[in-house]
């Protein structure tokens, strides 16, 4: 997407959209870069297009994996308002949504149903 960042509103939206509708996810991780983290309007959209799906019964952790820097950390708290995690950098988004799921398995093996959740 890099190339086309006039779109990145509209296509943060829809991607976010068709992964959840794919059936072949269980997470989503956005990435908003440098160009599209200065952009509000990538943010609020993105927010609201995952609490639309989440308000569906479509029940598919998704966080956000920040790259950018300090000048734009306003936008990244409309995601964040917006009930939207973020992380910054990815290795730092990795290491968070691996322990996430870890704790699912764990609470998965001790029978506890996190599907209502």
């Amino acid at each position: 997407m890099t190339t086309i960042w006039p779109k990145f509103v509209e296509l943060y939206s829809k991607l976010t959209r068709i992964l959840y509708e794919s059936g072949e996810v269980d997470i989503v991780v956005a990435l908003v870069l440098q160009r599209a983290a200065y952009m509000p309007e990538v943010c609020t959209t993105l927010a609201d297009t995952v609490n639309e799906l989440l308000a569906e019964g479509r029940k598919i952790p998704t966080y956000v994996c920040w790259v950018s820097t300090r000048n734009a950390l306003a936008n990244m708290d409309l995601l964040q308002k917006k009930h939207v995690p973020c992380f910054d950098w990815p290795e730092r988004t990795a290491r968070a949504v691996a322990g996430i799921a870890d704790y699912a398995d764990f609470l998965k093996s001790r029978g506890v149903d996190i599907s209502k959740r």
